[in-house]
């Protein structure tokens, strides 16, 4: 199953990336550049710097909106209109009252949570707009924080309310999720770094190759730090890690104890047993002698 959700991740996200920002990588780098086949050579307008900011505003914060809206709404209205078609065709039936629902005919008629793939795929196209295009909207982390504090609550609104309640299910760890994190990562580091050396103002005057070199050098910079705090700060506390040594000791502590007492029992009774039958044999023998 883990290799299967894996597989699923990386392809379906693969597809969703090109969906999500492939507009926005031909706006920054390729506009009024390239002639893709059947569309017009239109130069940027007023510069290709501000239609990514434009774009991507109106992507981001839209995208926001629509995906609150589908994801508390839509599943509550839902089951609201489950509800009362029910009630509906129970009256049609012939029952003047109809008995209010319990708690689990309440959460039977509820849409159920199929898995958290839906909301891990929404925080990471979220950050590719937060991080990739930086540079052309720098409010989007301000809103993505504003949204952010308001989708705790309604992913709990969802949970409590809106969908059946899920099944418990144990992982490791976030498994392919992580992966896609550190490589758009990277990549929002290159995005960015080619953003101000192309497609911004800023060094505009300077040649091709000057600016190649400026961004190059800018990337591997940002890069080598990147790499080095993630390597200088652990990925648990050390707390978390003596907490855990601990915990580990006395579980193996405890399960050593409770074997050294079986065998003790084992022992003891043992032992009983040969009591009971040397006790049992001189009972005989002085039976025998009367």
């Amino acid at each position: 199953d883990t290799d299967y959700e894996d597989m699923l991740i990386a392809k379906v996200f693969l597809f969703q990336f090109v969906n999500s920002y492939i507009v926005l990588y031909y706006t920054a780098f390729l506009k009024g550049k390239v002639k893709l086949p059947g569309s017009r050579d239109e130069p940027c307008k007023p510069s290709c710097m501000e239609e990514l900011t434009m774009q991507l505003g109106s992507i981001f914060l839209t995208q926001l909106a629509i995906g609150n809206v589908k994801e508390v709404l839509i599943p509550y209205m839902m089951f609201r209109l489950n509800v009362w078609l029910e009630a509906q065709a129970l009256r049609r039936s012939g029952m003047k009252v109809v008995a209010a629902l319990s708690r689990a005919e309440e959460e039977s008629k509820l849409q159920a949570y199929e898995s958290t793939f839906d909301d891990y795929n929404e925080m990471i196209i979220q950050y590719g707009y937060v991080t990739l295009f930086v540079v052309a909207f720098p409010v989007a982390p301000l809103a993505a924080l504003a949204n952010n504090l308001i989708e705790v609550r309604s992913d709990a609104f969802k949970l409590c309310t809106a969908l059946q309640r899920p099944p418990y299910r144990g992982a490791e760890d976030i498994g392919t999720w992580m992966t896609i994190l550190e490589i758009m990562s990277v990549l929002a580091v290159v995005t960015n770094c080619a953003l101000v050396g192309f497609t911004s103002k800023v060094f505009a005057k300077r040649a091709f190759v000057e600016r190649l070199w400026i961004v190059v050098i800018a990337e591997h910079v940002i890069l080598v730090i990147k790499f080095v705090i993630s390597e200088l700060i652990p990925d648990q506390p050390k707390w978390v890690e003596e907490e855990m040594a601990r915990r580990s000791y006395e579980e193996e502590h405890a399960d050593s104890e409770e074997e050294s007492s079986v065998d003790m029992g084992l022992e003891e009774s043992e032992e009983e047993d040969e009591e009971d039958e040397e006790a049992f044999d001189v009972a005989s023998i002085h039976s025998e002698e009367f």
